[in-house]
């Protein structure tokens, strides 16, 4: 079963407003890998996307649809609204509401039952389609000082709380094995703003990216 959280309205309130966004970069690495292998761009789904303004909402310039699924109403409630080709629908990892064959691209991984999702994922990708897992680690906080109190918060205090979803982003995948005979795995280093109300802390973030596609 998916790990749940965010199930109350304040969270995810706070979650729209704080989580950092992926860049641009890191979509365009994704869209290549999927074009470069002559993937389709009829349908992508976002797996546990939050509040979708991380990956569903970058999604729907590169693809006819995009469908945003997560487990939490509260996040759902906190989505982007009006757009076209995007919807939202809730749902869990290990039991997607969508047809076999149906899923050009699907992206999602470190709080579901991983041997149930990739299941999944077999079932519904379209032949050829693909799959995206990726995070980002710690941030680094390009100021010294700030980056010294940064990392003494995580080690004195935010490490006790980690599970397994947090390590799997922390240590960069390196146990994930994607269900996929062709893989590839992308590092992507960007700049960013890490408190929005004090640009003057600029961090840098880098993003694990592990890509799949399922054989023809």
């Amino acid at each position: 079963m998916s790990q749940r959280f965010f199930e109350c309205g304040r969270h995810a309130e706070i979650y729209v407003k704080a989580r950092p966004r992926y860049s641009e970069e890191v979509f365009d690495l994704i869209f290549r890998y999927c074009q470069t292998r002559g993937g389709k761009f009829k349908l992508a789904v976002d797996v546990a996307c939050g509040t979708g303004h991380q990956s569903t909402l970058p999604l729907v310039e590169r693809f006819e649809k995009v469908m945003g699924l997560d487990v939490s109403k509260e996040q759902l409630k906190q989505a982007p609204k009006n757009v076209a080709n995007m919807e939202f629908k809730q749902s869990t990892a290990e039991m997607l509401c969508c047809d076999p064959n149906s899923v050009d691209f699907a992206c999602g991984l470190h709080w579901f039952n991983i041997p149930e999702f990739f299941s999944e994922v077999e079932r519904v990708l379209s032949p050829g389609g693909c799959l995206a897992v990726y995070c980002y680690g710690w941030v680094s906080l390009q100021q010294s000082a700030a980056q010294d109190i940064l990392q003494r918060f995580i080690t004195s205090k935010l490490c006790d709380y980690h599970n397994n979803g947090t390590r799997m982003c922390t240590d960069w995948y390196k146990d994930v094995e994607l269900p996929f005979q062709e893989t590839q795995s992308l590092l992507e280093v960007y700049r960013g703003s890490a408190i929005d109300e004090n640009p003057r802390f600029t961090a840098v973030f880098t993003a694990t990216i592990l890509l799949g596609r399922k054989p023809l």
